[in-house]
């Protein structure tokens, strides 16, 4: 686990002490130091992120901030992942803004008591520019306090980098996402790397060509989908779609990804999380660019975690549900199958589905 805090420039001293006894710091607490700090001078701002390392599988941890002589802020606490676990619950989403809707999405989402968030990409669309800060802190206020369960619990998330998180957009550099990199230190600069789940779900985070390319990257999928290939459900998580549901079939961007990454894709990969479009939707499964019920990848998407909705195209062959709404999905992976529902900021489930694990059969 990952702890980022924002200090001004007076802070000179700060530790997280963390336990999984309630009652910190104590004795048996782990103190930790910031292992890397970035600081604005210009913005009167350090970003310290502490890594937590060595963590016991299945259990509650209680953080507090200290200046190393009192404590700064109120306690919180999270969960990690159990490593035998029968039952993962993930929410998803992408493209979300500052509105009043994405708040509302976020309390929804956390209602459900999720073991970590999976975002797309273009979360406070500061667009690598240091001078809208002031998007991020309202971002980052948003989630702090609303992405917290019922009983409590911070949750926590795993990002991928979209096109407003650098300057420019496309083909970057990592200068030229200085904050979102310096305030999500997930893999370093890295832009794109695997998580495992627990023993069901192999994560791979990606990046649709803003500062890592989308050629680069085909090799490592396949890699990884071979090195996984026992996991029962394997999914991507990334911004630009290769089905899209806003934008045309033909676009460059997603004529690319198609290009690289499909055949990829095809070499085991179950789902798709895409997003950049900001509405709803779903495809058939999909092979060697062709409907394939049987061996198929499933695109789901296309992030609208709060920014407004476009409009959307129903006629394309690939698509079997699209709809121009906010919303996020909420994933559940046992060991049988893994379901998804699309829901709104009420609860209403606007779309379903499910897709078995075969090994389990």
């Amino acid at each position: 686990m990952a702890i980022g805090v924002h200090t001004p420039l007076s802070i000179a001293t700060l530790y997280v002490y963390v336990s999984k006894d309630e009652k910190i710091p104590v004795k048996g607490s782990t103190r930790y130091s910031a292992y890397q700090s970035n600081c604005y001078p210009e913005l009167n701002r350090c970003v310290n992120t502490f890594s937590l390392k060595d963590l016991s599988p299945h259990s509650t941890y209680y953080f507090i901030l200290s200046n190393g002589t009192s404590s700064i802020g109120s306690k919180r606490k999270f969960r990690t992942l159990a490593d035998d676990t029968d039952l993962i619950t993930m929410v998803s989403g992408g493209d979300l803004s500052t509105t009043p809707e994405t708040k509302l999405l976020l309390v929804k989402a956390a209602s459900y008591s999720p073991d970590l968030v999976v975002l797309g990409g273009d979360l406070a669309y500061d667009n690598g520019e240091i001078k809208n800060i002031g998007l991020w802190d309202t971002w980052l206020s948003a989630w702090e306090e609303s992405m917290v369960t019922p009983d409590g619990f911070t949750i926590p998330m795993i990002i991928a980098i979209g096109n407003h998180e650098v300057k420019g957009g496309w083909n970057a550099t990592v200068s030229d996402a200085t904050l979102f990199l310096k305030f999500f230190q997930q893999q370093g600069n890295q832009t794109y790397f695997k998580r495992k789940l627990g023993k069901l779900a192999l994560l791979m985070v990606l990046d649709t060509g803003h500062i890592a390319s989308v050629e680069e990257q085909a090799p490592w999928i396949v890699k990884t989908l071979a090195e996984y290939s026992n996991t029962p459900y394997r999914f991507a998580a990334y911004h630009v779609p290769l089905y899209p549901s806003h934008r045309k079939f033909e676009n460059d961007q997603s004529a690319q990804l198609r290009k690289y990454w499909a055949p990829a894709f095809d070499q085991g990969l179950n789902f798709a999380l895409e997003h950049h479009d900001h509405s709803l939707k779903r495809t058939y499964l999909i092979k060697a660019g062709k409907r394939d019920d049987k061996n198929g990848v499933l695109y789901l998407g296309d992030g609208c975690f709060g920014i407004d909705p476009r409009d959307v195209h129903s006629d394309s062959w690939y698509l079997v549900k699209t709809m121009s709404v906010a919303h996020f999905w909420l994933t559940k992976f046992t060991k049988k199958k893994t379901q998804m529902e699309a829901l709104d900021m009420s609860g209403k489930v606007l779309d379903s589905t499910e897709i078995l694990n075969l090994k389990a059969m």
